[in-house]
């Protein structure tokens, strides 16, 4: 199969055609967002890194929850309190607590989508007045789009 340019839309945004849809090599736009919005890249960076810590959270902190912390092989730094005797370790609280965090955003981004999904099922399938309420109330509730 070989890859060939779409039309003069396509050669103008460099899309390839493959399989039937037009695609972007991944590491062509990591490098395109990396040059338009730097501070978006170095943003993303920052989430990969710390959801990877979170996933990786019992592989990374060598114990099994941040309260049975062996505190004799960690990091001082990481696992004093006060006046230097050793407490629970911190990077180990850090890194559970992300995947609590997490775990939370994804929860609510799902439970938004759900809601979401049923509202506009419902103001689709009665249309009319319900259709123009719920249109209405959803341009209300979201007035400083940028």
């Amino acid at each position: 199969m070989t890859i060939q340019r779409t039309s003069a839309l396509g050669a103008r945004f460099g899309t390839l055609v493959g399989i039937g849809s037009a695609a972007v090599p991944p590491l062509r736009s990591l490098i395109r967002l990396a040059r338009r919005k730097p501070l978006g890249f170095v943003g993303l960076l920052v989430l990969v890194l710390i959801g990877g810590a979170a996933v990786f959270a019992p592989w990374i902190t060598d114990i099994i929850t941040p309260r049975r912390a062996d505190l004799d092989s960690r990091v001082r730094r990481w696992s004093t309190g006060r006046h230097g005797q050793p407490c629970r370790d911190l990077f180990s609280r850090v890194v559970y607590g992300a995947r609590v965090s997490f775990g939370i955003s994804f929860a609510a981004v799902l439970l938004a989508k759900v809601i979401a999904t049923v509202v506009a099922v419902v103001s689709g399938y009665y249309g009319g007045s319900v259709d123009t309420i719920v249109q209405r109330s959803s341009t209300c509730g979201s007035p400083c789009r940028g």
